[in-house]
C-alpha cells in the first residue's frame, strides 16, 4: 500500500473518529468572518478546517519507554486547537508494553506487523491496515517485527491519561533526540 493511501487511510479513521465524539455547537460570531471590504458572510461549517500535512520529521523531541525500543511522537496535542491527538510511533521487533486507555484511539500501521493484546484476544494488524481501541480498554501493545504507526486519540491521549488513575504510568516515558527513534527502524 502506498504511503499516500496509508496517509488517506489515517486522515479518514480520523476524521471519522472525530465525527463520532464530537456534538455539532452552533455558529457563533467567531465563525462569521469580515471580507477584505468589511462585509460580513456566513462561512459554510464544512469549510472552518485548516489542511495540515503531518509527518515524523516534524517533531524536535520523541519519547522512549525506558530502554526499550518503543517511541512516541505527537504531531497534534493538546496545544492545538483540535480535540484530537495524532502521532506516530515506531517499535523495535518484540517491543510491548502494557497500557490502560483514557480515551479512545486508532492505530494505523504503516510498516510492519502490530499486535494488541486486550482481554485475552489477539488483534494483529499489517501495514495498511488498523485497530480501533475503545476507552478503558486495557492492553499489551505489541511489535511481531519492527514496526511504524500512526495514532489517532480522541480526546488528547496524554492529557486524558494525565487525568486519570492511570497518570503514573506516563513516567515511563522520557524524551529523546529523534536520530534514537532510528534503532527501532
Amino acid at each position: 500500500m502506498s504511503k499516500s493511501t496509508v496517509r488517506a487511510t489515517a486522515i479518514a479513521l480520523s476524521l471519522a473518529l472525530l465525527q463520532c465524539h464530537r456534538q455539532p455547537r452552533p455558529m457563533t460570531a467567531k465563525d462569521v468572518p469580515s471580507s477584505p471590504d468589511g462585509n460580513e458572510h456566513t462561512k459554510e461549517p464544512s469549510r472552518m478546517t485548516t489542511v495540515t500535512l503531518l509527518t515524523t520529521a516534524q517533531p524536535k523531541e520523541w519519547y522512549q519507554a525506558g530502554e526499550r525500543p518503543i517511541f512516541l511522537a505527537d504531531v497534534l496535542d493538546e496545544t492545538s486547537a483540535s480535540p484530537m491527538s495524532v502521532g506516530f510511533a515506531r517499535y523495535g521487533a518484540g517491543a510491548s508494553n502494557d497500557w490502560t486507555l483514557a480515551y479512545d484511539e486508532v492505530l494505523v500501521i504503516t510498516r510492519g506487523t502490530f499486535s494488541v493484546v486486550a482481554g485475552g484476544n489477539v488483534t494483529t494488524a499489517r501495514a495498511g491496515e488498523a485497530i480501533f481501541l475503545p476507552r478503558g480498554t486495557e492492553l499489551t501493545y505489541r511489535a511481531e517485527d519492527d514496526a511504524e504507526l500512526v495514532y489517532v486519540s480522541y480526546p488528547h491521549w496524554a492529557e486524558a491519561t494525565r487525568r486519570s488513575a492511570h497518570a503514573p504510568a506516563l513516567e515511563l516515558f522520557h524524551p529523546v533526540p529523534p536520530a534514537v527513534t532510528e534503532r527501532a527502524r
